[in-house]
């Protein structure tokens, strides 16, 4: 059975390589239907952490305040005992993935930003564990920016940047909703063959355009044919009457 291996990183500030990462989410799920299998959340501390907090600047330091994070990190700090490392995390990141991984190959990074900050964050500062994923990402917030091209938008339960705390597992396992989200829409799409296109052979990116013009048709026809109002909160009724309300499997987590 293939993986994906979910990842979200919080770290202090935007430079890949000089802003070193605080906390790491991650999640393993099945590669089809995207079932929770394992989850876990490491804290870093950074050796310097004193003076990296005095240096931080005022929209990170209050971002992480909200959230709790600086907290924790002073709490990490000051306890008994040795801090675990960088290098002592990534470890058991690794050990983490590879405990799920079938066989030794490389395995997708998924997330939202992935593609533009998390990999690349992987990439100079947990060089073994980019060894172990694949240099393509499944980026959600890629595919939430082709569909609100065509008006799609996933309801504001399932993914609002108003509603993120910032937290590593917690923004991760929204992230996931949300992905889960956009497969159930494009799978009722495929299920359902609409307007005769034969998605059989169709790539996961084929799939997410015609599933995308095919929703963004049926809509228009909607408004046509019912003299409904072609607006966001319109359309967000008629996507929930669409997808059944349990079409995503319920996960304990």
């Amino acid at each position: 059975m293939g993986i994906i291996f979910w990842g979200d990183i919080e770290t202090l500030g935007l430079n890949f390589k000089s802003d070193p990462i605080v906390e790491f989410g991650s999640l393993i799920t099945s590669q089809k239907s995207l079932t929770l299998i394992s989850r876990r959340e490491w804290i870093i501390c950074p050796p310097n952490w004193p003076e990296r907090k005095e240096a931080l600047p005022d929209a990170v330091r209050t971002m992480h305040e909200a959230s709790g994070l600086i907290a924790d990190l002073d709490a990490l700090y000051e306890t008994d005992g040795e801090i675990p490392t960088l290098y002592d995390v990534e470890t058991e990141i690794m050990q983490f993935l590879a405990s799920h991984r079938p066989g030794n190959g490389r395995v997708p990074l998924a997330g939202a930003g992935v593609a533009n900050f998390d990999i690349h964050v992987i990439r100079a500062q947990m060089p073994r564990l980019t060894e172990m994923l694949s240099w393509w990402t499944y980026d959600v917030g890629h595919v939430r920016r082709l569909a609100a091209l065509s008006g799609i938008r996933p309801p504001a339960d399932e993914v609002s940047d108003a509603i993120k705390t910032h937290r590593a597992l917690d923004d991760i396992l929204m992230h996931l909703e949300e992905a889960r989200w956009h497969m159930s829409l494009y799978r009722e799409i495929k299920k359902n063959n609409i307007r005769g296109v034969d998605t059989s052979s169709f790539t996961p990116v084929d799939e997410a355009a015609a599933a995308t013009e095919a929703v963004v048709a049926l809509w228009m026809d909607h408004v046509t044919t019912s003299g409904c109002k072609d607006t966001p909160t319109e359309l967000k009724k008629w996507l929930s009457a669409q997808i059944p309300s349990d079409d995503l499997p319920e996960e304990k987590v």
